[in-house]
């Protein structure tokens, strides 16, 4: 499983029936489409993704949005 599937899987089971407020899921959501659109990072396996790849992608996120950055960070 790669962490693009991991995150859909963990949106849809265990985001989406939560009890979290309405807007908190929204971010979560937001953050995974962010993920997917950085097609190296969502296609690495999840048994090879290191903290490092972590680490440039939060980067990347932070230069732009650092509360997005934030979120990411707390999500993963």
């Amino acid at each position: 499983m790669n962490l693009g599937e991991w995150l859909n899987t963990w949106l849809e089971l265990y985001v989406e029936p939560s009890g979290l407020a309405k807007n908190t899921k929204l971010c979560y959501n937001r953050a995974v489409r962010s993920l997917m659109s950085e097609d190296s990072l969502s296609s690495i396996p999840l048994s090879q993704l290191s903290p490092l790849d972590l680490r440039r992608w939060l980067l990347s996120v932070a230069r732009e949005t650092p509360r997005a950055a934030q979120l990411d960070r707390v999500m993963l």
